[in-house]
């Protein structure tokens, strides 16, 4: 009982904190994204790859640690909770119709469905849980005839979690964006390095809200992503990191451990960033090995120096 109370008290701060600054502010993003996005001519939903999760957890112990010659400061984690939550899963769609899916994982009681669009009337989505059964928002918000937001409570506790799908739907067929983000305690905080055994990712003092990475990589310079996992407790542990350039998967990358680092994830394969695009990264992992498929799934975008 006083689990579900903390929980609706939380809701209902969320709630009050959607202003219209804070609608705006996504619009404003998400527009930029779409026109970008728009412009790539990317490929049908249907036609693109998308990498798959691994039949079974790989042990987090089959490879040798790396020793950090130059440990950080103690990682100051983002704050996962702040606005509409961080980003759990994000697409284009051409005409607006597609289906997509997403991860509901432990740590996500609460989250969002946003829709944006430039000139479709009416964006909207309809939300199936992990058995195909269609999930009812406690409340939808719209800023204009281009953007909704659908609120989804207590997914976990009354849909369960694992593997969601989101149903794009307007009275137009033009090209939209849609984002899914939840309020969470599971963080990823960390950033680039040229040298897999520097440790020194803080570099941006001050973290900000939803966003995790605090140093950006070089342009042209091959640099490793290192991380550190807020929450992380025995089992939960990351498995793999894919990067994505101007909406495609670009890349899976797996991981090393290291010691001695307050940034003990790290990617074993180095990564090589151009200035036109615009990147994500998106993680992926195992919550219980009781169900080995249920993962975690945060996203980040960054940029280069």
């Amino acid at each position: 009982m006083l689990k579900f109370v903390i929980y609706t008290l939380f809701l209902l701060g969320t709630v009050s904190c959607l202003d219209k600054d804070a609608h705006n502010e996504l619009a404003q993003k998400l527009n930029l994204k779409l026109q970008k996005y728009s412009s790539f001519a990317l490929p049908e939903v249907s036609e693109r790859y998308q990498p798959e999760f691994p039949e079974k957890a790989r042990n987090i112990f089959d490879t040798n640690p790396i020793t950090c010659y130059n440990k950080s400061v103690a990682i100051l984690p983002h704050d996962g909770t702040a606005k509409f939550g961080d980003l759990i899963e994000s697409d284009f769609s051409s005409t607006c119709s597609d289906t997509f899916t997403f991860y509901v994982d432990n740590f996500i009681n609460e989250f969002f469905v946003i829709v944006n669009t430039l000139d479709a009337l009416n964006p909207r989505a309809t939300i199936y849980n992990p058995i195909g059964g269609e999930v009812a928002s406690c409340k939808d918000y719209s800023t204009s005839a281009t953007q909704t937001v659908h609120l989804i409570c207590n997914g976990k506790n009354l849909h369960g979690t694992g593997a969601y799908t989101v149903k794009l739907a307007a009275d137009m067929n033009k090209p939209c964006i849609f984002e899914i983000r939840a309020p969470t305690l599971l963080t990823v905080d960390g950033g680039f390095v040229e040298d897999i055994r520097d440790d020194d990712v803080q570099q941006i003092i001050f973290s900000t809200a939803n966003q995790g990475i605090f140093r950006f990589p070089l342009e042209n310079q091959a640099s490793y992503l290192a991380f550190k996992v807020e929450s992380e407790e025995f089992p939960i542990h990351p498995d793999e990191v894919h990067l994505y350039a101007n909406g495609l998967f670009d890349l899976k990358m797996d991981l090393n451990l290291r010691y001695g680092c307050n940034t003990p994830h790290i990617t074993q394969q180095s990564y090589n960033c151009t200035s036109q695009n615009l990147y994500h990264a998106k993680f992926r992992g195992v919550l219980s090995f009781v169900f080995a498929r249920q993962k975690t799934h945060t996203e980040m975008v960054f940029r280069i120096r």
